[in-house]
């Protein structure tokens, strides 16, 4: 009997063993399997990503693969290799638009001058140097051919006295003006990378008249220098009043971008040019010859260039650079003492002076007070 329990107790352990075998084989030939298949669908990813030419591609491979690190890695190299090339084309077609920009006059029409600058603006180029090259290359063909339409448009306007009642206000006379000062316009506006916004040409040019008249009335040396700057003012605010609006009539072409509200900021600011180069000399002079009269002086011209910038301000509406930019930070700081101090003293002799002597300086304490706040109210709204 125990021979036979151990002989049943052998062949239910073979049994066992075979089932094991049997599973283990079936296991391993399963194995055997999905490593064939993997091998077949390595063959085939890797047969698709080598076809890869491009991030949509590795998009396509995403949706159907899942995300794989090489499609991150491949695609992170698509993209640099696609900005190289893109470096690259831009950097060949600066080359090509140097070479015919080099071939280009000044007599071209301006419709070629803007296609140009379309093309520069338009390029995938991130280097500056080679930027900057073609910029001042295109940008000595504008200057060429503007300096050429200014002396022709400055000639038209002397000969037309537009700023004067002798003005023959046609509709043929303020057509051809208005077209060569839009033109001067346009062409000043493709200056790369920008233009200057407080120097267009053609308001350089329609300042012209008066910067002529103003060398004719002004330019005397035998005349006191503050003296020439306190009728300056007046000059010039007797010109605005007769001219500004007829400039805005004569000149305006929205469709251009010459708006009414371009043409009153900048004729006044560049029919302010003359003077400040008047200012800017006068502060010089003075400066050179340090004296308590000079010092006087200089206080006296910095209180007429307030004075002036808050006339621009209230009477003509101008909300331009004035003429108190040309003030240097050091020069400020010493006229507001100087007002300062005038102003103490005059307070302190409030208190021992007959009432009418009082008045008479409370009057002035109060037109400096008013001055020192104008300061102010400029300074706050114009970079110094």
């Amino acid at each position: 009997l125990n021979v036979d329990r151990l002989i049943g107790q052998v062949n239910n352990q073979r049994e066992r063993l075979a089932l094991q075998l049997r599973t283990k084989k079936n296991e391993e030939e399963d194995l055997l399997e999905h490593f064939v298949l993997m091998d077949v669908t390595l063959a085939t990813i890797s047969e698709e990503i080598s076809k890869v030419k491009s991030v949509e591609d590795i998009k396509q491979l995403r949706e159907k693969h899942g995300n794989l690190q090489i499609l991150d890695r491949i695609a992170a190299l698509l993209q640099l290799k696609e900005k190289k090339l893109s470096e690259k084309h831009g950097l060949d077609e600066l080359q090509q638009i140097c070479r015919e920009l080099d071939k280009v006059d000044d007599h071209q029409d301006i419709e070629m001058y803007e296609k140009f600058q379309a093309r520069i603006t338009s390029l995938a180029c991130d280097d500056t140097s080679a930027l900057g090259i073609v910029y001042a290359k295109f940008n000595k063909l504008l200057e060429d051919r503007g300096k050429t339409l200014s002396t022709a448009f400055e000639h038209d306007l002397l000969h037309s006295k537009w700023d004067t009642n002798h003005f023959l206000f046609a509709e043929k006379s303020i057509k051809e003006l208005r077209q060569q000062s839009t033109k001067l316009y346009r062409l000043n506006m493709l200056l790369l990378p920008q233009p200057n916004l407080n120097d267009l040409w053609n308001f350089h040019s329609i300042a012209n008249n008066f910067r002529i008249k103003f060398i004719y009335h002004f330019n005397s040396k035998s005349q006191n220098e503050l003296q020439s700057v306190e009728m300056y003012f007046e000059f010039l605010d007797k010109y605005l009043e007769q001219n500004l609006f007829r400039c805005i009539e004569i000149f305006y072409d929205e469709h251009a971008g010459v708006t009414q509200e371009l043409i009153h900021r900048q004729f006044i600011n560049h029919i302010l040019d003359p003077i400040r180069h008047k200012i800017n000399s006068s502060l010089i002079k003075i400066s050179e010859t340090p004296s308590q009269e000079n010092l006087k002086m200089m206080m006296v011209l910095i209180s007429q260039i307030f004075i002036n910038d808050n006339a621009l301000v209230k009477k003509h509406y101008y909300d331009g650079v004035g003429l108190a930019s040309l003030i240097p930070d050091t020069v400020l700081e010493t006229w507001l003492n100087f007002e300062t101090d005038s102003t103490k003293r005059q307070y302190d002799k409030l208190t021992v002076l007959p009432l009418k002597r009082m008045a008479q300086i409370s009057e002035h304490y109060y037109k400096t007070f008013t001055l020192i706040l104008n300061l102010f109210t400029i300074s706050s709204t114009k970079d110094f």
